[in-house]
């Protein structure tokens, strides 16, 4: 059997155990990062076996009111996961009930769920209570078409996925972890082990690389999901990408803060 540099393996003892082949010696050995470990470790190729790649799944909000609109970010990180042998599949949601339709559909369990989409904070519903954090789906911009982060019904959309072996999610959208109470309830509800969110507005161009940095992080660094983020956060920080001014917060949180 041919192990070759960016080959998934698992470990013979350890059927559950997945890594990523770094390097290959000629006398047999290889060098593998172990997912959930940062440091490859030089193994016997004889102990190794191939591994299906890990799959993530990309769940996109309807970006631009512009129904010709070619606004995504589906074609970046494709390309990147196609590039490591990465298993992308990625749709597009329009209400929470497209999110329980996938995720009933779902084969395996993705390492993590990146759902991207519009948000922002609202002091009130239409009801005059305060709501807090929302997402948006559609096209349409009422109030109307907000996903509360507080509603029970968000929660329990977003469970499915947790149903389905799914542990962490990233809401790529603006303002969705500005407030904690709102992302700290959410996560508790629908069951997740962490939730990283935006707390600020972000642009476009500053999402489409943080994307793929959190995933290069996750699957080839092996790094577990908060130590990804916070990775992540300290590497675009470089290239000035902050998001929009605001509070003194990381670009990215991950609930619970550890």
């Amino acid at each position: 059997m041919k192990i070759e540099r960016g080959d998934w393996v698992r470990s013979v003892k350890d059927r559950k155990r997945r890594g990523f082949v770094v390097s290959v010696e000629s006398k047999g050995w290889a060098d593998v990062r172990w997912q959930g470990t940062a440091k490859a470790k030089n193994v016997s190729k004889k102990s190794l076996r191939h591994a299906n790649p890990p799959a993530v799944l990309y769940l996109e909000g309807n970006l631009d009111s512009k129904l010709h609109s070619r606004r995504t970010g589906m074609a970046a990180l494709c390309a990147w996961c196609d590039a490591n042998n990465v298993d992308f599949a990625c749709k597009t949601i329009h209400c929470l009930e497209d999110i329980k339709i996938i995720a009933n559909s779902l084969p395996r369990a993705p390492v993590f769920v990146h759902v991207a989409c519009h948000g922002g904070p609202d002091p009130k519903d239409d009801t005059g209570r305060k709501a807090g954090a929302f997402l948006r789906f559609t096209p349409q911009t009422g109030q109307g078409q907000r996903v509360y982060l507080s509603d029970p019904k968000t929660a329990a959309a977003f469970n499915c996925l947790v149903k389905k072996g799914v542990r962490d999610l990233f809401l790529d959208a603006c303002f969705a972890g500005r407030l904690e109470r709102d992302i700290d309830a959410f996560r508790e509800a629908a069951k997740f082990r962490f939730v990283a969110a935006i707390p600020r507005s972000i642009a476009d161009f500053e999402s489409l690389i943080v994307g793929p940095c959190l995933y290069h992080a996750l699957l080839n660094c092996g790094l577990s999901f908060n130590n990804a983020v916070g990775k992540v956060v300290k590497a675009v920080k470089v290239l000035g990408i902050k998001g929009a001014p605001g509070r003194k917060q990381a670009l990215i949180r991950v609930f619970p803060e550890t």
